[in-house]
């Protein structure tokens, strides 16, 4: 989610909220969302008023930035539609489980070749239907 949406709302909070969950609800189930965004903000960059205009331009073109440089790695439509994650807590979680509650063992010391053979079997452990 955009941080800045208060460059393109102003002060407009119902406006705004409005805005945003109807903006992360269609970038989670609906294709090409990231490039309508990039279309909206353009069209509402070229409409600002001069109230701010400096501030608020330079906000908005670094939103448009943001998400024509990381456009080709929003697929979370595709993703959820696959039930892959699309957030990263389930990598944060098994970092923990598979790696962290295994190599940080008390008195423990690992060598690479040690550490992946016994990650490599764990994994296969905890995954469902190994």
């Amino acid at each position: 989610m955009p941080e800045n949406t208060s460059a393109i709302f102003g002060r407009d909070k119902t406006a705004k909220e409005i805005w945003e969950e109807d903006f992360s609800h269609n970038l989670k189930h609906k294709q090409g969302t990231a490039s309508r965004f990039v279309n909206e903000l353009q069209e509402k960059r070229a409409r600002l008023d001069n109230n701010n205009f400096i501030e608020r331009d330079k906000e908005i073109r670094q939103v448009i930035t943001y998400f024509k440089n990381h456009k080709s790695k929003m697929f979370y439509s595709r993703h959820t539609k696959d039930n892959l994650p699309i957030g990263s807590g389930v990598t944060e979680a098994a970092c923990k489980t598979v790696i962290k509650q295994r190599m940080c063992i008390s008195g423990s010391k690992w060598k690479d070749v040690g550490a992946s053979c016994v990650l490599a079997l764990r994994t296969l452990k905890l995954t469902t239907g190994r």
